[in-house]
Parts: structure tokens; C-alpha cells; sequence
């Protein structure tokens, strides 16, 4: 029997006057941990934006999110007997300065970098191609 397991990712971003700034996180263990969004598991009862905010939550300690973005991103990876399924959306943290982050259990490290900064930090091909998405929304009014 196959066991099916979802998870959220999300992309947290916020201005720095013209400019989009990405939040990257390292998980813990620091040694074993990539960059990238802040992950973690979709709970039985909940749906996918509720365990979006509620991971940004648990692991930066943000209350108030704004503008939650559906990717449109959804990755299933097959491993042993499981089935991952892994959701992408994004949020904007208020304010145009660096706000003061908690680090949440399963976070080492976390730093805000600029769009090719991050892009190059990211190690997983699918978290890249989710965020190029949401840069590409992000700036299709320019």
C-alpha cells in the first residue's frame, strides 16, 4: 500500500522599496539543510493556504501575511512506499524593511536575498522553477 503525504512550500518575498526581496531558509540539520522556501507538512485538517500561514507562522514567527499567491506548482515525488505532493505558494511579509524573524524549529538559518541571488542559492530545480513563477508575476506590470 502506497502512503500519501502533502506538504506546502512557501515562498515568502517582501519590497524593499522598488526591489522584491526572497526570504531563503537552511532546515535543520544545518549540516544536511538546502536553501529554500519554508516547508512543511499539510495537517489532515487543514486545507493548503492554512497550512501555508501556519507554517510561516511556526517557523519565521509572522502573524500577519499578505497577498497569498497559488503557484500553481504542484511536484509529486515517489519515494519507497510514499507519495509526496508538494504544494508552492507565496506570500508578502508587510513593510518595505527587513522585519525582526524568529527562527522556528526546523529553521538553522534564514536570509533575504535579491531575484538572481536566490534564484543561484536554491538547489532544487522545482523550488526554482516555482519561484521563477513568482517573479514573473511579481514584475508583470513592469
Amino acid at each position: 500500500m502506497i502512503e500519501i503525504a502533502h506538504r506546502v512550500k512557501v515562498f515568502v518575498y517582501r519590497f524593499a522599496g522598488s526591489d522584491v526581496r526572497y526570504l531563503l531558509v537552511r532546515g535543520r540539520p544545518r549540516a544536511e539543510g538546502l536553501w529554500g522556501p519554508i516547508v512543511g507538512p499539510i495537517q489532515p485538517s487543514e486545507d493548503v493556504v492554512r497550512a501555508a500561514r501556519r507554517r510561516v507562522r511556526e517557523e519565521i514567527g509572522v502573524d500577519r501575511t499578505e497577498s497569498l499567491v497559488d503557484l500553481h506548482s504542484i511536484e509529486r515525488t515517489h519515494v519507497g512506499g510514499l507519495d509526496l505532493i508538494e504544494w508552492a505558494y507565496a506570500c508578502r511579509i508587510p513593510g518595505v524593511d527587513e522585519p525582526p524573524l524568529l527562527l522556528g524549529p526546523d529553521v538553522s538559518e534564514l536570509c533575504w536575498e535579491d531575484f538572481p541571488s536566490a534564484y543561484r542559492r536554491i538547489e532544487f530545480e522545482a523550488n526554482r522553477r516555482a519561484m521563477l513563477r513568482l517573479h514573473a508575476l511579481l514584475n508583470a506590470g513592469d
